[in-house]
């Protein structure tokens, strides 16, 4: 199949869903965030389920990990205060395998204006080998209704850590 038609369920999770989830069910994802990382965590497995589902029959795309099968203790969720005791969740994803973009980690920051959701993209370097991880927001603009993606560049340290602690740094201006 075509390398561009194909895509993971660990790539629409991580990169579609929960951001979906949190734009057009705001008041059900606050509700699951409250509840705590088991909640997160339920929500993530089941969510996992539902699009595999969706993706299972297919033939336009090829599901890179249709054939995983993942649990709660596949996921990590943890959660931080800005300094403006804003809080802001971190999703650790099960190990990727694809390379096609996946997220390693994203965060949920809930802020007085807006949630704000940021990724910790997998990249392959430039000679198609190397791996890089890149910082973006997925910002959606209510008034015009639109996504836009913002690049804020490749991460020089590929952790959690690091991702987490430039997520915070952003979320103070």
């Amino acid at each position: 199949m075509d390398k561009d038609n194909r895509t993971s369920i660990l790539y629409q999770i991580s990169n579609y869903k929960i951001e979906y989830d949190v734009i057009h069910e705001y008041g059900k994802m606050c509700k699951i965030f409250n509840n705590g990382p088991e909640a997160v965590k339920d929500y993530l497995v089941d969510t996992w389920n539902e699009t595999r589902e969706n993706l299972m029959n297919r033939e336009d795309i090829e599901v890179l990990d249709i054939e995983r099968v993942i649990s709660k203790q596949d996921f990590k969720v943890t959660f931080n205060l800005t300094s403006k005791k804003e809080p802001v969740f971190f999703i650790t994803f099960p190990e990727y395998n694809n390379h096609i973009s996946e997220s390693m980690c994203v965060a949920l920051a809930i802020t007085e204006a807006r949630p704000r959701f940021f990724t910790m993209e997998h990249k392959l370097g430039i000679n198609g080998t190397d791996e890089e991880f890149s910082l973006g927001e997925i910002e959606f603009k209510y008034l015009t209704n639109e996504f836009r993606h913002n690049n804020y560049g490749i991460l020089e340290r590929k952790t959690v850590t690091n991702f987490a602690t430039r997520v915070l740094n952003l979320l103070q201006y």
